[in-house]
């Protein structure tokens, strides 16, 4: 029970890290876009 719930947490803890940097990738993106209109990344 107790390794159920470790490999759930490890899961969502991997999702959330997934998420925290396609969200840095696309923030840093679009001010790189911003400052660059020309430059299509």
């Amino acid at each position: 029970m107790n390794e159920d719930r470790k490999r759930k947490g490890f899961a969502n803890s991997k999702l959330l890290s997934a998420v925290t940097i396609s969200v840095l990738f696309i923030d840093i993106g679009n001010v790189t876009a911003a400052q660059q209109p020309l430059v299509i990344l």
